[in-house]
């Protein structure tokens, strides 16, 4: 299968204040992004968050897509 995750996103707090995370990478956690005997798989998905000089302190919060298409 393969795993696609987003370039960027705009994540935000209540204040509207935002923060860029982007560097999106998908790694398997044996290295094969294959399926086992029983079907299942898991794999984590990491990005670099780009915090400002004069950031506001909080709570930031946002969402993402990330597709796996099973081939």
């Amino acid at each position: 299968y393969t795993v696609t995750v987003p370039t960027s996103v705009q994540i935000a707090n209540a204040a509207s204040d935002t923060m860029t995370v982007d560097s999106f990478a998908a790694a398997s956690l044996d290295g094969s992004f294959a399926l086992s005997g029983a079907g299942a798989d898991a794999f984590n998905v990491g990005g670099t968050l780009t915090v400002a000089a004069n950031q506001p302190a909080g709570e930031y919060t946002g969402t993402f897509i990330v597709s796996v298409e099973y081939q």
